[in-house]
């Protein structure tokens, strides 16, 4: 059986990750986190990206909490910035069966 869309594409960025490196202890919206940088490299389509970010990890959860990223494609460039926010109030109830 193949991977699905999720499976390909947390694949693929693991695949283009580099140079990991723990910046330290830092915070973000009040929250304890571990923030750490990296480098990205990959051949797409004959192109090649290049990019860096950064990303912070919860200290006491290890959730995703911000990432930051730049990345360069021949002429072209892209930045992102991301906030994860977690509301634990939020319920899901199963469908009816």
């Amino acid at each position: 059986m193949g991977l699905n869309r999720s499976e390909d594409f947390t694949n693929k960025i693991a695949e283009m990750t580099r140079e990991v490196k723990y910046l330290g202890p830092e915070t973000i919206d009040r929250v304890p986190c571990f923030a750490y940088s990296y480098t990205l490299e990959t051949n797409l389509g004959g192109q090649r990206y290049t990019g860096t970010g950064k990303a912070w990890v919860g200290a006491a959860d290890g959730l995703p909490r911000q990432s930051d990223t730049e990345f360069k494609v021949s002429t072209y460039s892209q930045r992102s910035h991301i906030v994860y926010e977690y509301d634990p109030d939020i319920k899901v109830d199963a469908p009816a069966m």
